[in-house]
């Protein structure tokens, strides 16, 4: 297990990241990359933060066709949008789940993103990220949104607090659209066939701009 005492960890993105559209849709640049089978233990007090300055396309916390993941305790992400570099885009994640499999968050909390906060997707017209349990999200202050579901299939969350009256385009220094500031998105993105997003939240709260 990866054991994060308390503290601020300071991560940027991984070299091997920059320039790898090859390895699969959706995976672009990130800071941490987590693997098969891997287990993270996040205690109180214990906070990743994405350094001054990330690159466009850049995700923190990157679980790209991960399977078997647990993760106990809080994970808080700090994605850092004040201090972003140029050029940047609305793709900038917390969190990002694409096409992971079979996985376990005690609690997932994640802030300051200048795209999303927290995307659960996957490749089109397929499962997604699938067969998952969350006991609870807490997601403040994004660009675009605080919460996406793309693509997944059996997902269920305890609870998700998502409050997003301090978000949109202000947060970064751009132009307000319709598409910034939001709360929850539910969105089959490229949809082309017959499949089942199914999923669970128990407890949904959203403040701020629309879902």
């Amino acid at each position: 297990p990866l054991h994060f005492s308390p503290g601020t960890y300071i991560v940027g993105p991984d070299p091997a990241s920059e320039n790898s559209g090859g390895i699969g849709p959706g995976l672009f640049a990130w800071c941490i990359l987590v693997p098969d089978n891997a287990v993270m233990i996040f205690d109180e007090g214990s906070v990743i933060k994405g350094a001054d300055g990330l690159t466009s396309w850049c995700r923190v916390m990157q679980f790209g066709n991960a399977d078997n993941v647990k993760v106990f305790g809080e994970m808080i992400v700090d994605a850092n949008v004040a201090n972003i570099g140029t050029p940047n885009n609305e793709h900038m994640h917390g969190v990002m789940l694409y096409d992971t499999t079979n996985f376990h968050f005690d609690a997932i909390k994640s802030i300051n993103a200048r795209g999303d906060n927290i995307y659960i997707g996957g490749t089109d017209n397929t499962r997604g990220s699938s067969d998952g349990y969350i006991g609870r999200i807490v997601a403040e202050t994004a660009g675009r949104k605080n919460l996406v579901w793309q693509t997944f299939d059996n997902i269920s969350i305890g609870s998700a607090s998502l409050n997003n009256e301090n978000g949109g385009a202000a947060i970064y220094g751009g132009s307000p659209d319709a598409t910034d500031g939001n709360c929850f998105d539910l969105e089959p993105d490229a949809f082309s066939g017959a499949v089942s997003n199914r999923g669970t939240i128990n407890y949904l709260y959203t403040k701020g701009a629309g879902n």
